[in-house]
């Protein structure tokens, strides 16, 4: 029995409960963790845990943190213009933004040790690093060519951009790079290719999951017809961050991004 113990792991990978040593499954969840042996006790396991209640089991955290984000979004701009009122909608943002650095900072040390190891790291010298250069220079002309094309094709007003709002409200371009550009790229990259990935992909396949974050992604930026375009930088984002196994080459291509977009935007 002794022996039995020190050859398998004391808790099971797929659900955290503890493992009995009798059994080459998890009599929790049903999962098998290591190959049936003939000396020990092999009765009928119980049927293996589906997709969704993976996701309840291990993602839980993850799908907890973007729920609280989307809440946090919708409460605190309805909170935020009966503060402050349309003509300061810059105060708006800072008053939106600041509740959800806080609450991606509680979530990311309170689970700091499912993540850590994307920080160890730093991703750069990575092959799939070089080849993502080129990648976000496709993606930012999409992003022009696509909202180009909303522009003239339905007649949207371009001065009703959030960078646009801080010039009218005089933060500086320092103030805006530091809003748009650093904020989104340090704390949005924690958030869903730090937690939201991390446990998604404790579920399903690499592939699975990056299309998971990015669709997560699209949605929590509540924009219907930046959709399209929204998918396809939060699936870039995922794939750097799964290829370079760091989330530093995810946090400097979201940067740069936001970034060319602000500069092209004057």
């Amino acid at each position: 029995m002794n022996s039995l113990m020190q050859e398998n792991p004391q808790r099971c990978p797929y659900c955290g409960g503890s493992l009995d040593p009798r059994y080459y499954f998890c009599a929790h969840c049903g999962s098998s963790y290591r190959q049936a042996d003939d000396r020990i006790f092999r009765p009928v396991p119980p049927s293996p845990p589906s997709l969704e209640r993976k996701i309840v089991i291990l993602a839980r955290p993850g799908i907890t943190l973007f729920t609280l984000l989307a809440c946090t979004i919708i409460a605190f701009s309805i909170l935020g213009l009966l503060l402050f009122g349309e003509e300061r909608l810059d105060l708006v943002f800072y008053f939106e933004s600041g509740a959800l650095v806080t609450l991606t900072a509680i979530f990311a040390l309170r689970h700091q040790s499912d993540i850590a190891s994307l920080f160890t790291r730093m991703g750069i010298a990575n092959r799939y690093f070089a080849m993502g250069i080129p990648l976000m220079a496709t993606i930012l002309w999409i992003n022009f060519s696509y909202h180009e094309f909303l522009i003239h094709a339905l007649g949207i007003d371009e001065a009703t951009s959030i960078t646009a709002l801080f010039r009218e409200a005089g933060v500086s371009p320092t103030g805006i790079i530091a809003l748009v550009c650093l904020e989104p790229a340090i704390f949005e990259e924690i958030a869903f290719r730090g937690l939201l990935q991390e446990y998604l992909s404790r579920c399903v396949g690499e592939w699975k999951t990056c299309f998971g974050v990015a669709f997560l992604f699209m949605l929590l930026h509540f924009s219907v017809l930046s959709m399209p375009y929204l998918f396809l930088v939060g699936f870039f984002l995922c794939w750097i961050r799964n290829k370079t196994q760091s989330i530093y080459p995810s946090m400097i291509f979201h940067f740069l991004h936001n970034f060319g977009v602000v500069a092209a935007g004057g």
